[in-house]
């Protein structure tokens, strides 16, 4: 494409082709340029706008816009990504809310999640979900292009024809002109627009599809565990998934950042020996093989411990973890850290470096809220983290939806969910491994294979699963799925259930 921008139309709208390697700057004076000159086709006319080539930031397309409404003295109604066009379908199918929406619609990608608040000056169009304990509020009407799980509360300066549409309306609560969000008594249910008439809720259904967010997979052999919450078992995944590895001839590097009583090296039974500790080496008190303590059980694991849960990095330990990495990640197989919902420097940290994010959770409402708002912490620095559920509780287990309801939740990829085993304590107590043959450590199996690519499911049946399986496939052969196989991990837990 020679030029930066070609201008083309399509019904009640524009599409603006830009080049991919054009910068903004070079966008913006084309588009201002073209309109001047043919403003005069466009003058009094509502008009979408379709965007195509690259991706804009919200503050971009604001600028795009106003640009054309003052050059061609037009107003956009919609902005469109090419890319996420499929969102926009609730914009162009609903009959009749066409003419009811704002002047300038502020485009949110999601998914929204817990604990974070957003507003819209004018009118407010989610591209995904809105979780629990998160809240949207807009001068104007709310659409919502996945599930509304949170509050939404439109027109809350008083335009009380605001309206409120969802493709899953389960609200926390809605409000739609001034008063308080309403938290009770709340009407449910696919694809629904809500108003407000003579101070009652009134729903309407709509019908159009949802599209699930894709989910681009990593290649590094570091993993990152981040157990969020209490109790959620983080540092026994760790342990037992270096113990497999190591089982199966890799050598493995332990860093555990969660400390405590009954950190890695006291359930190898060696935290006695460990006179210099993580901190002492990223603060380059001392070296490499100081710190290194290795367990006689498992000869190709060394540990690098902590006492205490290591919760804050100075800018001298971020730099002394950067170089630990350079210095020996060509010397294992794989490199395990043990983290907890840190200190946002340890996340600031993680994110700087290398491996794959790794959350940690329960199947507990609290838990997956917290994981929720962890995943946002992670996304928001450019991260693509998995999920991992533990302690999955067995009277859950015959719910079919519990699954989906986890993977709906969190939106990212669940990479296992392993059930509550007494087999796991047990073990640990006696200084040996989990039996593979435990409901907990075919979980351990499956997210070995998994992380590894040796096997291809999201979730496998035992049969499906060969404890002794040889790990010779590359990490960067793994190829993570879009979405959870509910019904084949709810099978394998119930039969463990059962025993």
């Amino acid at each position: 494409m020679e030029q930066p921008v070609l201008v083309k139309s399509f019904a009640n709208g524009i599409t603006l082709v830009c080049e991919k390697e054009a910068s903004f700057t070079e966008i913006l004076d084309a588009v201002t340029d073209k309109f001047e000159h043919s403003g005069r086709f466009f003058a009094g006319s509502h008009l979408a706008l379709r965007l195509e080539g690259r991706e804009f930031s919200d503050m971009e397309k604001i600028r795009l816009v106003r640009a054309i409404e003052e050059s061609a003295s037009t107003e956009i109604i919609d902005v469109i990504d090419a890319a996420q066009e499929d969102s926009a379908a609730l914009v162009k199918e609903y009959k009749g809310l066409k003419e009811e929406l704002p002047d300038m619609l502020r485009v949110i990608k999601g998914p929204v999640r817990s604990g974070v608040e957003l507003e819209g000056s004018s009118g407010v169009l989610v591209d995904g979900n809105v979780h629990v304990g998160a809240q949207i509020r807009s001068e104007g009407s709310i659409i919502v292009m996945g599930s509304l799980e949170g509050c939404a509360h439109a027109g809350y300066h008083g335009k009380r024809d605001s309206f409120i549409a969802a493709m899953d309306f389960d609200p926390e609560g809605i409000q739609i002109g001034p008063g308080e969000i309403v938290r009770t008594g709340l009407m449910k249910g696919r694809s629904l627009v809500v108003r407000k008439e003579n101070g009652e809720f009134q729903s309407q259904t709509l019908d159009f599809p949802f599209v699930p967010e894709q989910v681009q997979p990593d290649k590094s052999k570091v993993y990152w565990f981040f157990g969020v919450g209490r109790n959620v078992g983080n540092t026994s995944i760790v342990l037992h998934t270096a113990s497999y590895w190591a089982r199966h001839g890799k050598k493995i590097l332990l860093l555990d950042m969660s400390g405590g009583k009954d950190n890695l090296a006291a359930r190898f039974g060696i935290d006695d020996n460990a006179v210099f500790l993580l901190k002492n080496l990223l603060k380059d008190q001392c070296s490499f093989f100081q710190a290194a303590l290795r367990p006689k059980q498992l000869p190709d694991v060394t540990l690098v411990s902590s006492k205490k849960p290591l919760l804050f990095l100075n800018k001298d330990m971020q730099n002394g973890l950067h170089l630990l990495f350079a210095a020996v990640k060509n010397e294992f197989d794989f490199i395990l850290v043990d983290a907890s919902d840190s200190d946002d420097s340890v996340v600031r940290t993680a994110c700087k470096e290398e491996g794959r994010k790794i959350v940690v959770s329960t199947d507990d409402f609290t838990s997956l809220s917290d994981a929720d708002y962890f995943i946002s912490r992670l996304q928001d620095r450019g991260e693509s983290p998995v999920a991992l559920v533990n302690r999955c509780k067995g009277k859950d287990l015959e719910d079919v939806k519990m699954a989906s309801r986890m993977q709906k939740r969190l939106e990212i990829p669940i990479i296992e969910c392993i059930s509550e085993d007494p087999h796991v304590s047990v073990a640990e107590k006696r200084g040996v491994p989990v039996s593979p043959k435990s409901s907990f450590g075919e979980g351990i199996t499956v997210l070995c294979n998994t992380l590894t690519g040796t096997i291809s499911t999201l979730f496998a049946t035992p049969s499906a699963v060969k404890t002794e399986t040889s790990l010779k496939t590359s990490p960067s052969d793994v190829q993570l799925p879009k979405s959870i196989d509910a019904s084949a991990i709810l099978s394998r837990l119930r039969s463990h259930n059962r025993k």
